[in-house]
């Protein structure tokens, strides 16, 4: 790896002291499905798929290959269940804003869920210290949890007392 590489990842750490990414999960009861958005630093994305790839990655490239690297992780390392069902998620794209990287999904065939688990591990494998937020909206309701390195699972139900 060139030196002026090394040097410019060590110092993506220090650009945010804090390691979060925001997760949004609506449950759109017209087309019985699960939209999700992710909301992650550029940078921190960048250095996980440089780890697991050991390749300069641009979120800038359009190309299929970073598309597929971006989407392979999510679904890697973001695990659905509604009730108790694995589910696979539909890659709709992303959007570069400033320092952050918007990553679409969508779950389809999702019909009046009783419980929605989400296994949010993205980044916990680049740092130790990364913290996942999943906003869960059901109708006018919203629900938050904190996905941790001890904990990565949120659980969502009970949905007709929200």
């Amino acid at each position: 790896m060139p030196f002026v590489m090394y040097i410019s990842l060590l110092t993506i750490g220090l650009l945010h002291p804090f390691k979060i990414s925001v997760c949004e999960v609506n449950y759109n009861g017209t087309n019985k499905s699960l939209e999700m958005t992710i909301k992650i630093f550029q940078d921190d994305m960048i250095y996980t798929l440089h780890q697991i790839h050991n390749k300069d990655i641009n979120l800038n490239d359009d190309q299929t290959e970073t598309k597929d690297f971006i989407s392979s992780y999510i679904t890697q390392n973001l695990k659905v269940k509604v009730d108790h069902e694995l589910r696979e998620a539909t890659f709709v794209g992303y959007e570069l804003e400033e320092d952050v990287i918007w990553i679409y999904l969508e779950y389809s065939k999702v019909s009046n869920p009783e419980m929605v688990e989400i296994e949010d591990k993205l980044l916990m494998d680049a740092f130790r210290e990364q913290n996942n937020l999943v906003h869960f909206k059901y109708g006018e309701e919203i629900k938050s949890k904190m996905c941790t390195d001890g904990n990565t699972l949120a659980v969502f139900s009970d949905f007709k007392n929200w």
